[in-house]
């Protein structure tokens, strides 16, 4: 039984929903991925060559949201922000979503790292992180229908009624 198979099967898709996705004949493996605050369906896929890729999957209502996001990520990397390269931006599952194709970076979840390690490489990661977000506020921001408060605290409400 090939991947495509056993993924449709647990998942009860049609093939439709990513194979409209320009190179998705290529991938031999997709999981999803279940980790962060976002409300796309989220999965991490490695094609032929072994290339490991993130799908990002949004209803079609986003569309203009998730296009400008996507956007916005072209910025950042262009300007050497350490992040998923973004590949992609499209339709798919006959035209009921949209999509987004990132490049993976391997990693883990900052808790368990801040866990593993002493408050000297905590700091200097901290540090690292600053200079960072220091670079992308250099950057001129999106025009926003809401305040970036406002949304945070809807990403964190959402967040909050999954676990209720």
């Amino acid at each position: 039984m090939s991947f495509l198979t056993l993924y449709f099967h647990q998942q009860q898709w049609s093939a439709d929903m990513i194979f409209d996705i320009p190179f998705a004949e290529n991938w031999q493996a997709i999981e999803p991925e279940n980790r962060g605050w976002s409300k796309d369906k989220k999965y991490h896929i490695v094609d032929k060559q072994g290339k490991h890729l993130l799908l990002r999957l949004a209803d079609i209502s986003q569309k203009d949201k998730k296009k400008q996001e996507f956007f916005w990520m072209q910025q950042l990397f262009i300007h050497n922000i350490p992040m998923s390269e973004p590949i992609n931006f499209g339709i798919c599952n006959n035209g009921q979503s949209v999509y987004s194709l990132l490049n993976w970076i391997e990693g883990q979840d900052a808790i368990n790292w801040l866990e593993q390690h002493n408050e000297q490489l905590q700091y200097e990661a901290g540090l690292q992180a600053g200079k960072h977000l220091q670079k992308i506020h250099q950057l001129a921001a999106p025009p926003q229908t809401i305040s970036p408060r406002q949304e945070a605290e809807n990403i964190y409400q959402e967040k909050l009624t999954r676990y209720d």
